[in-house]
C-alpha cells in the first residue's frame, strides 16, 4: 500500500499526466485505434459475405450441409451484434465525456 502510494507521489507535477494524456493510443506492435477498429469491421463484413454465400449454396443445392450454414449465420450474426454493442458503449463513453463541465 505505502509503495502504490509513493508510486503516485512520483508524478510531481500536471505537466508529466498532461503529457501522457496527449500521447495518441497505440498497442504494442504500433496500430492505432482506428486501425484496430477498420480492422475488426472488415473481419466481420467478411464473416457475414461468408456466410450469405453459404446460405446462397444452400439454397441453390450445392452444398447439403445446413449445420455450417446455420453455425456460419450464427456466428456473423453473433460478432455484428458484438460490434453494435462495443459502438453503442463507445458513443456513450463520448456523449458522458462531453457532458462533463470544465
Amino acid at each position: 500500500m505505502i509503495e502504490s502510494i509513493a508510486a503516485l507521489s512520483s508524478l510531481n507535477s500536471s505537466t508529466d499526466i498532461q503529457a501522457l494524456s496527449t500521447q495518441p493510443y497505440q498497442q504494442a506492435n504500433g496500430a492505432s485505434f482506428s486501425d484496430l477498429v477498420a480492422s475488426e469491421v472488415s473481419v466481420i463484413n467478411d464473416q457475414i459475405n461468408s456466410a450469405e454465400l453459404g446460405l446462397r449454396e444452400f439454397a441453390a443445392g450445392k452444398t447439403d450441409n445446413l449445420h455450417q450454414v446455420m453455425l456460419g449465420l450464427n456466428k456473423a450474426r453473433l460478432s455484428f451484434e458484438l460490434m453494435v454493442e462495443v459502438r453503442n458503449k463507445t458513443l456513450e463513453g463520448y456523449q458522458q465525456i462531453m457532458r462533463m463541465q470544465i
